[in-house]
C-alpha cells in the first residue's frame, strides 16, 4: 500500500512539475520547482510512514497559481513560491493532508506623467479631463493586476528652462516687462488653444560707466580707435562684459609741441639748437627734451650747398630764365646760376609754356570762397570757370578754380546724468536744451554740431510718515535698502511707498532715465498708525499680534466682511461674518510682516495696518 501511494504521488507531482515548467519558462522557476518536488516527496514518505497505522488519513496534492499571497484552507499564508503542506481535521478524527506546489506572481504598479491640452484616455478606457492624480487597474498576461498611477496635467505643455540675459529691462512674449533678475514662469497662448508654460531664468544687467585719465605727448587712442590730439574731455561707448553699453569718459592731457622751420639755405651744414649737424639737403628733425613737460620737435627744411629748384611759367611771348636766357617756345629747360653767400651754383628746372594759357588754381576754403578778380563766389566744392579773356596778340587765358569747402555741420542727441561737457568748447551743461558746439575738424576748418542735450537725474527725496516712507519721484524703479545690513536690498520692497515690517533705518535707491542715486537713511522707530478711514467705529487688538487678532465692532452690524492684504497687495485672508460684534482672526498661519486689514460693514469700511510678529 505504501508503494502504491508513493507511486500515485510521484505521478501527480511529475505532472504538476511539467505544467509549472511550461508556465514559468524560466530557469529560476525550474530549479525552485525541482527542489520543491524533492521536499514534497520526502515529506510524503515521512508522513506516510508515521501514519502507517492510521488508514483513515487522506492525502491530496494541489498545484496553486496565485497573485501576491496564497491562504490555505487552515488559514496559513505564503507570499513566495515553493512546496508547502496543510493539515485539516475532519469530524471523524482523521486528518486530511494537502500537499501544495504554490507559484506566487506579484502584481505590478507604475506612475506616469501625462500632459494634454483637453483630456486623456487610459488603456482601460477611462477618460480624464481635469488636472489631478488618477489610478487605473489593468490585468496582465498572468492574470495579476497592473496598477497605474497617472499624474495628469491639462491645459499646457511644459518646456525646459530658458536663460535670458538683457540690459535694463526685458519684454516677455506675453507682454509683461521685467526690470530685475528673477526666475519667472511665462505663459504664452498657443495657436491650437493649448497654452505654453515656459520657465525662464532672467538676468537683467545695467549699463556700466568708466573713467580714464591719461597724459600723452602727441595723441591718445581710445578703445574704439578714436584719436584725441588736444587736451580736453572726450566720450566713448563700447559693449561691456555684461553685454550692456559701457560709457567711458576720457580726461586727456596732450603735451608735445611741434614746430616747422621754413626753407633755409646753408652753405656747408645745418647745426640745430641741440648741436645736431646735418650736411645734406632735405627734411631734418630735432627734439628738444624738457624735464617737466613733453618734448618739442622741430622740422627743418634745409638746402645745403648746391640745390635744385623748380619754376613753372606761362607767357604769351617768351620767358627770361634766372641766368638771362630768353625762351620763346614751350618746353622743359634747365638753368644754372652762381649760389649766394659763396655757396655752390643753383640748378633750376624750368617748366615753360609760351602762348595761350589755361590755368587751374586749387583753392581751399573753410566757408564761402570769393574770386580775387571777379564778383563770383562759391559755397560748395567743385571746379569753376572764373575768367576767360583774349589779349591783343591773341593769347587767350582761362582761369579755373578747383575749390574745396571744408566746414561741416552735424547734429546729435545726448542723454546724460546731472551734467554734460561740450567736447569742443568745454562748456558745462546742467540743463536740458539745444546747444551749438564748434571744434576744428581733420582739415583745419570748423565743425559745427547742434546737440539736443537731455540732462537727467535720479530724485532721491523721501517723505517720512510714522511707520511709512514715500518716494517723491514718480515713474521710477525703486529699491528700499536696509542701512543696518550694509545697505542690502529689502526683498519685495520695490514700490514708491515702503511700510517696514521691522523697525530701523532705511534708504531709497532710485533708477530713472539711466541715472541711479541713493538717499540718506531714515530711521523708522514706530509702526504705521491704525487710523486711515474713520467711517467705521471699531477696535482692533493686540497690534502687533502673535496669534489671535480681535476686532470689536462698536456699532450694530448685520453683515461684516474682512480681507487681509500683504504690502504687495496680495490677498492672504478673507471671511464674512453675520450678526457678530466680536470677531477673532487666527494669525498663526500667516508670516511675519506688515499687513492691511480692510473691514466692510454694510455701506461703511475701514483700513487698518496690522503688524504680525
Amino acid at each position: 500500500m505504501k508503494f502504491i501511494l508513493l507511486s500515485v504521488l510521484i505521478r501527480f507531482f511529475m505532472f504538476n512539475y511539467i505544467s509549472i515548467r511550461l508556465l514559468t519558462k524560466t530557469t529560476t522557476m525550474k530549479k525552485t520547482t525541482v527542489t520543491s518536488l524533492i521536499i514534497l516527496l520526502l515529506f510524503v514518505t515521512n508522513s506516510f510512514s508515521q501514519n502507517s497505522g492510521r488508514s483513515c488519513d487522506t492525502y491530496f496534492g494541489m498545484n496553486i497559481l496565485q497573485c501576491d499571497v496564497y491562504i490555505s484552507p487552515s488559514g496559513q499564508s505564503w507570499s513566495t513560491s515553493g512546496a508547502y503542506s496543510d493539515t485539516i481535521s475532519n469530524a471523524a478524527g482523521c486528518d486530511s493532508i494537502i500537499l501544495f506546489i504554490v507559484s506566487i506572481f506579484p502584481s505590478t504598479s507604475s506612475s506616469i506623467n501625462i500632459w494634454r491640452c483637453n483630456s486623456f484616455s487610459s488603456p482601460s478606457g477611462k477618460t480624464f479631463s481635469t488636472t489631478g492624480t488618477y489610478f487605473d487597474t489593468i490585468p496582465n498576461a498572468i492574470g495579476c493586476d497592473s496598477i497605474i498611477t497617472y499624474n495628469f496635467n491639462t491645459g499646457y505643455y511644459s518646456k525646459d528652462t530658458l536663460e535670458v540675459t538683457e540690459c535694463n529691462f526685458w519684454n516677455a512674449p506675453n507682454g509683461t516687462t521685467y526690470t530685475n533678475s528673477a526666475i519667472i514662469i511665462d505663459t504664452i497662448n498657443g495657436t491650437s488653444g493649448c497654452d505654453t508654460l515656459a520657465p525662464i531664468k532672467l538676468i537683467i544687467n545695467s549699463p556700466d560707466y568708466d573713467t580714464v585719465i591719461a597724459y600723452h605727448c602727441f595723441l591718445y587712442t581710445s578703445v574704439t580707435r578714436k584719436q584725441f590730439t588736444s587736451t580736453g574731455i572726450y566720450y566713448d561707448t563700447v559693449i561691456g562684459a555684461n553685454l550692456c553699453l559701457k560709457y567711458i569718459t576720457y580726461y586727456i592731457t596732450i603735451g608735445t609741441t611741434f614746430q616747422k622751420i621754413p626753407l633755409q639755405i646753408y652753405c656747408d651744414s645745418l647745426v640745430t639748437s641741440t648741436g645736431k649737424v646735418f650736411k645734406t639737403t632735405g627734411i631734418h628733425y630735432d627734439t628738444v627734451t624738457y624735464s617737466l613737460s613733453c618734448d618739442s620737435i622741430y622740422e627743418y627744411n634745409a638746402k645745403i650747398g648746391s640745390f635744385y629748384d623748380t619754376i613753372q611759367f606761362t607767357s604769351c611771348f617768351n620767358y627770361v630764365s634766372p641766368s638771362g636766357d630768353t625762351i620763346k617756345t614751350s618746353g622743359i629747360y634747365y638753368d644754372t646760376i652762381q649760389g649766394k653767400r659763396n655757396c655752390d651754383s643753383v640748378r633750376y628746372y624750368l617748366d615753360i609754356t609760351v602762348g595761350n594759357t589755361k590755368d587751374t588754381i586749387s583753392v581751399f576754403s573753410c566757408g564761402r570762397f570769393y574770386s580775387p578778380s571777379t564778383s563770383n563766389s562759391w559755397i560748395s566744392s567743385g571746379i569753376y570757370l572764373d575768367k576767360k579773356f583774349s589779349s591783343t596778340i591773341n593769347c587767350d587765358s582761362s582761369v579755373y578754380y578747383k575749390i574745396e569747402i571744408g566746414n561741416s555741420y552735424t547734429s546729435d542727441t545726448i542723454n546724460r546724468c546731472l551734467s554734460y561737457v561740450l567736447p569742443g568748447t568745454n562748456k558745462l551743461i546742467t540743463q536740458s536744451g539745444f546747444y551749438n558746439d564748434t571744434f576744428p575738424n581733420s582739415i583745419g576748418c570748423d565743425s559745427v554740431i547742434t546737440l539736443q542735450i537731455e540732462i537727467n537725474f535720479a530724485d532721491t527725496r523721501v517723505t517720512k510718515y510714522p511707520g511709512e516712507l514715500i518716494a517723491s519721484v514718480a515713474g521710477a524703479n525703486y529699491q528700499w535698502l536696509d542701512c543696518n545690513n550694509s545697505f542690502s536690498p529689502v526683498m519685495g520692497a520695490n514700490s514708491k511707498t515702503f511700510l517696514p515690517s521691522i523697525l530701523g533705518p532705511y534708504a531709497l535707491e532710485v533708477r530713472k532715465f539711466g541715472c541711479i542715486d541713493t538717499s540718506a537713511c531714515f530711521d523708522i522707530d514706530s509702526y504705521a498708525s491704525i487710523d486711515e478711514n474713520e467711517s467705521l467705529n471699531l477696535t482692533v487688538y493686540p497690534n502687533p499680534v502673535s496669534d489671535i487678532l480681535i476686532i470689536q465692532l462698536n456699532e450694530t452690524s448685520t453683515n461684516t466682511s474682512m480681507i487681509l492684504f500683504d504690502v504687495t497687495g496680495k490677498e492672504v485672508y478673507r471671511n464674512e461674518f453675520k450678526n457678530q460684534n466680536n470677531i477673532s482672526i487666527n494669525m498663526n498661519g500667516i508670516e511675519k510682516g506688515l499687513y492691511i486689514l480692510k473691514v466692510f460693514n454694510d455701506e461703511k469700511e475701514k483700513s487698518i495696518r496690522i503688524v504680525k510678529q
